[in-house]
C-alpha cells in the first residue's frame, strides 16, 4: 500500500509531501522477522545535549537521512504483492532484496546498519539510550542523537560536522538541514552569544486547541 504524509513546519506550513510504498506488517509471519525492538532518543535526551551545548557554547545542527529504512539490507526470504497499478508478469511476483518501510524488522535492521557505521567513524556510544554517540578529534566534539531517521548534532567544530556529513553521505543519502530550529515538533532557537537557547511549542498548542474547537477560549 501507499502511505501518504505532509510534513509541516515551525508554523504549521507545509515543508514537504511525502509518499511511501509500505508493506503490512501485520501480515508477516513469524519466520518472516526476528529482531523487531528498536531503541529510539528520548526527548530527556535531547533536551541534555541542547543544555551541553548552551553550557559548552557548542553550535546545534540537524540532519535527516532520507528514506532510511530502504539502506539496510534484510535476511529473510520475503515476498510482497505489489499496489494497485502494478501489474507483474502472470506468475510472478515481488521479491524484497532490501528492507521496506512496513516490515516489522525494518525500524530494527536500519538501527543496526547505522550503529556499525558509526562505530567504524569512531563514534562511541554514551549514556543508556543505545542511540547517543560522540566522536572526540582532539579538541574537537560532535555530539549526536538519532530519533529513527532524525539527527541532531552539537559540536565546537563546523568543519568536523562537515566532514562527518560529507562522509556519511557516500553511503546514505542525506538532507543537510543546516543549524537546529525545528526538531521533533518543537521549535529551537539557538542564541550562541548570550548562551541562550529557547525551545517553544507553540504550534503543538495551537493544533490542540483547533483540534478541540478551543481557539476562541481565555484562561
Amino acid at each position: 500500500m501507499f502511505q501518504y504524509k505532509l510534513k509541516t513546519g515551525p508554523n504549521g506550513e507545509t515543508i514537504k509531501c511525502k509518499a511511501r510504498l509500505c508493506a503490512h506488517g501485520d501480515l508477516q509471519f513469524d519466520s518472516e522477522f526476528g529482531e523487531t525492538f528498536t531503541p529510539t532518543s528520548r526527548f530527556s535526551m535531547i533536551r541534555l545535549i541542547i543544555a551541553i551545548a548552551v553550557q559548552a557554547g557548542l553550535t546545534l545542527y540537524q540532519f535527516d537521512i532520507r528514506g532510511a529504512f530502504l539502506c539496510a539490507p534484510i535476511d529473510r526470504e520475503i515476498y510482497l504483492k505489489l499496489p494497485p497499478g502494478y501489474s507483474p508478469p502472470p506468475g510472478k511476483t515481488a521479491k524484497l532484496l532490501r528492507s521496506l518501510y512496513g516490515l516489522r524488522q525494518a525500524p530494527s535492521a536500519f538501527h543496526a546498519l547505522f550503529k556499525e557505521w558509526l562505530l567504524k567513524y569512531w563514534f562511541k556510544p554514551i549514556g543508556g539510550d543505545r542511540v547517543t554517540f560522540m566522536l572526540r578529534r582532539g579538541l574537537s566534539v560532535v555530539l549526536l542523537s538519532i530519533y529513527v531517521d532524525d539527527g541532531i548534532a552539537a559540536t565546537n567544530d563546523e568543519g568536523l560536522y562537515k566532514e562527518f556529513l560529507a562522509d556519511l553521505s557516500k553511503d546514505f543519502e542525506l538532507s543537510d538541514q543546516g543549524k537546529l530550529d525545528w526538531y521533533l515538533g518543537v521549535s529551537v532557537k539557538q542564541d550562541l552569544a548570550n548562551k541562550l537557547t529557547v525551545l517553544s511549542q507553540a504550534q503543538y498548542v495551537k493544533d490542540i486547541l483547533e483540534r478541540f474547537g478551543m481557539t476562541g477560549a481565555t484562561p
